[in-house]
Parts: C-alpha cells; sequence; structure tokens
C-alpha cells in the first residue's frame, strides 16, 4: 500500500501505472490472469470474430469489476497494489491499477497484442477526480510500454484506445458517465461523495 499526500496527478497516475506493471509479476494476479485466459479462449472458440485477445480484456475487466469498490481508509489516499485489491477490493485508481497488472500478466504470459494504461480523469468543479483505464488491441505497441495519462473529463480518447471502466458495470469501451446513464440513478463512487 502507498500513502499518497500531495501528489499532482500526473504523478499519482504515474505511480499506478508503475505499480501495475510491477504488480503483474505477483503469483495472485498471474492466477487470475491465467482464469481470465481461460476464460477468453472459451469465449473466442465459442463466438466467431471474436479474437482472443478482445476476449482476454473483456475477462479482465469483468474480473477487476467483480473485486469490488471499497473507498480509502477515512483520512488517508491510498494506493493498494493489485494483489492487495484483488483480496480486497479497492477504489477506482486500485481497480484500474489491477485491470493494467491483469493485461501485461496477459501481454507476457500469451503475447496478447494488448496495451494498457491508467488514466486520470480531472473533473473540474467535483469534489474529487476519477481514474480509470485505457486499453488499445495493436501489436505495435506493449503493455507496460505506455505511459499512465491525464485527461479533463470530456476529453477525446487517443487514437486507438477504448475506455476500460473498473469502478462500475460499463462494458469495454463505454464512457464511464454513459453507463452511469445506462445504469440509472446517482453513482457517488465516480462523482467523488462517499457514504
Amino acid at each position: 500500500m502507498i500513502f499518497f499526500r500531495d501528489e499532482s496527478p500526473e504523478e499519482r497516475a504515474a505511480t499506478a501505472q508503475r505499480v501495475a506493471v510491477e504488480g503483474a509479476h505477483d503469483p495472485l494476479v498471474r492466477m487470475l490472469a491465467r482464469s481470465c485466459w481461460s476464460q477468453a479462449s472459451r469465449r473466442a472458440d465459442a463466438r466467431a470474430g471474436y479474437p482472443v485477445g478482445v476476449a482476454f480484456l473483456d475477462a479482465a475487466q469483468e474480473a477487476t469489476q467483480r473485486c469490488g469498490y471499497v473507498p480509502d481508509p477515512p483520512g488517508f489516499d491510498v494506493l493498494r497494489t493489485p494483489a492487495e485489491t484483488i483480496a480486497g477490493g479497492g477504489d477506482c485508481e486500485d481497480l484500474s491499477s489491477l485491470f493494467v497488472a491483469l493485461v501485461v500478466a496477459g501481454h507476457a504470459r500469451w503475447a496478447l497484442p494488448l496495451g494498457a494504461c491508467v488514466v486520470w480523469v480531472r473533473q473540474p468543479g467535483a469534489p474529487q477526480d476519477h481514474v480509470s483505464a485505457w486499453a488499445w488491441r495493436e501489436a505495435t505497441r506493449g503493455a507496460g510500454e505506455l505511459l499512465a495519462s491525464v485527461m479533463d473529463r470530456g476529453a477525446p480518447l487517443p487514437a486507438g484506445a477504448e475506455w476500460v471502466e473498473t469502478s462500475i458495470a460499463a462494458r469495454r469501451g463505454e464512457d464511464p458517465w454513459r453507463a452511469l446513464e445506462r445504469i440509472g440513478g446517482q453513482h457517488d463512487r465516480i462523482e467523488g461523495r462517499r457514504a
């Protein structure tokens, strides 16, 4: 667990990305990545035109979402490692870091042509920013070599990137705020209010 104090969004995103890349080597993360690979292989075999790499992204996103949203302890701003997030859930930056760790593990183990990075989304006027992830389905980029990013809410995604929202039940490629509209109701975690 890493405690944040006065780090900028750029520094925090870079730390979350570094922790993700390092966490990809943890046995617990590798075990979850193997489970995602098994699901992806079955899905790709069962559905024509569903590449195993894309199926892996979907399985990794679902596995990350199942870990559950757990806010930081009151009065603290922490980053859990991917293994800690698997074991006990985490907030948006923890879950995004876990997703990136799974993609890095899948890329390393099965040579999947995927990349992912943590993205810090600045939300002017909101109580706090949100952290999500981007994924790439390109053989030219390797997982882990992409740098974390910071963007303003509503800014366009980089070419070839897809949203991968890990805090709520969004689908791959679905903007987190559109996902909130789809599932209905207010989602306090995304808006930065904690119960």
